[in-house]
């Protein structure tokens, strides 16, 4: 058990570090970007994203999901998951080509007068074709994916910096991000000779379309989830900059979620293997300590963000972005709700093939978000799309109800102790922002960032239970190698 755990703390780092650096990619750029190309084509960029993601995901039809379950359930027998692999790969191959061809049609039926942007877009869908991370995740094997990722995505912001100067570069801006992409799933083509043999049949790839097809339904809801609000907002909000500020409160967001749902990533091929060898109490384990964990980081990053908002936009963003202090503020709690969500759903229902369960959860949530975005976007515009974290509430809380794996007095202990701890740094981060730091600038947003940091970990210190008592342990231990009289 203690291999296992190592392993999967060391894939949580690795995963978790790549996607933190994904997401940090943007938020780096975000300050140039948005001055150089403004809120309305910074909508426009998001609005066509959303497009093209639906071509993307009807192309995948489920076999990224479905390919690192069958590869995880198979990962101990090479030539099994060779034959596998190659034939997932071949369909995956098949379906985003015509995806790709249809896009190409629609585009020059119906984009209009943003065609350039739209093609732009459809570098992303030729990154899918090549996309195979689903196989590393599945043999647990992340490091692999890093550090040419890493690479690729430090080439496209230099690429972004140096090309991207005006509004009228969207479509160059749309094409590079593309681009890093595309780039990064290939370079990672490479590596896969050393884990799977090459000398495999093709055949019997169809077998692999019913079942893909099948958990293609809740892995395209899901991702419809996703991009509905932009979608909607882009259809009935009042012009695209609406969309902007939408995209890019969703960019400090999505950090947050990253986070969190790393760490289902890297907990769904060990419940599929304990479910694999009939052992659920097992998978359950992983399960509750999961959501344990997830919520520890959840609680206080909801908290944080929601209390340094107001400081942190004026600098970032610059002029022009004031609505995206609000939209922070209403999307604080979506890195609490999704962390659970994530594993409930996402990772143990996939792990116990209860995608019929799944799908009708995420429909829910579908359903519930696009009556709320109909209702409220006319007249609120991206505050009304921001009802998003209604939906994940709902959809989170009926999957809990539903897998009947999650140990709910577990769970609300620890929503009730990570929560009150949480609460109690952010109001003293409000109340240090209101006395003392009363300047929006970047000093003030580390300065307010490594308090309400410090904060926590003190009240972790003394009413984290378990973790804190961890934490003393650990420093003395950390500052006894660092002095040299440990071991």
């Amino acid at each position: 058990m203690r291999a296992d755990t190592k392993k999967i703390t060391l894939n949580y780092i690795y995963n978790l570090s790549y996607q933190i650096f994904s997401l940090l990619v943007p938020l780096v750029t975000t300050p140039y970007i948005s001055r150089a190309l403004g809120a309305e084509m910074i909508g426009i960029y998001g609005y066509t994203l959303s497009i093209s993601t639906y071509f993307i995901v009807a192309g995948s039809l489920g076999f990224p999901l479905y390919g690192q379950r069958e590869i995880a359930y198979r990962a101990g027998d090479v030539r099994e998951r060779s034959i596998l692999f190659f034939q997932i790969v071949q369909g995956q191959f098949l379906l985003l080509t015509a995806a790709l061809v249809l896009y190409f049609a629609f585009v020059f039926c119906c984009a209009g007068e943003y065609r350039e942007v739209y093609l732009a877009q459809s570098v992303g869908i030729m990154g899918g074709v090549l996309a195979v991370s689903w196989f590393y995740t599945g043999i647990e094997e992340f490091k692999v994916t890093v550090a040419k990722n890493f690479l690729v995505k430090a080439l496209s912001v230099l690429g972004l910096f140096l090309f991207v100067k005006k509004p009228e570069d969207v479509a160059l801006y749309a094409a590079i991000v593309g681009a890093a992409n595309l780039t990064g799933n290939a370079a990672i083509l490479f590596d896969i000779r050393k884990y799977v043999d090459f000398q495999q049949s093709f055949r019997k790839t169809l077998t692999h379309v019913k079942p893909a097809f099948l958990l293609g339904i809740p892995y395209y809801i899901t991702s419809i989830y996703k991009i509905i609000d932009t979608t909607m907002l882009g259809i009935l909000g009042d012009g695209y900059a609406e969309v902007g500020y939408y995209e890019q409160a969703q960019k400090v967001v999505a950090l947050i979620m990253t986070v969190i749902t790393s760490l289902g990533t890297v907990i769904m091929p060990r419940m599929a293997q304990e479910i694999g060898a009939k052992n659920v109490e097992g998978a359950k384990g992983y399960l509750n300590r999961g959501i344990e964990v997830s919520l520890l980081l959840a609680m206080p990053m909801a908290a944080g963000s929601a209390a340094v908002a107001s400081t942190l936009v004026p600098w970032f963003f610059g002029a022009g972005y004031e609505r995206v202090t609000g939209l922070l503020v209403i999307f604080a709690p979506m890195g609490i709700l999704m962390g659970i969500s994530n594993l409930a759903g996402s990772q143990y229902m996939v792990a116990s093939q209860r995608e019929k369960e799944l799908t009708l959860t995420i429909l829910l949530g579908v359903l519930v978000n696009g009556v709320f975005n109909a209702l409220l976007i006319p007249g609120a515009g991206s505050y009304g799309a921001a009802a998003t974290v209604i939906s994940e509430a709902v959809k989170t809380l009926v999957q809990v109800a539903v897998t009947h794996a999650v140990d709910l007095k577990r769970l609300l202990r620890n929503v009730l102790r990570f929560g009150g701890m949480a609460l109690f740094m952010g109001a003293a981060l409000l109340v240090l922002k209101r006395d003392v730091l009363q300047e929006n600038n970047i000093q003030n947003t580390l300065f307010m960032t490594i308090c309400g940091a410090g904060i926590y970990l003190m009240l972790m210190a003394v009413l984290g239970g378990p973790y804190g008592r961890r934490l003393p342990a650990a420093l003395k231990k950390r500052k006894g190698k660092d002095d040299g009289t440990d071991g």
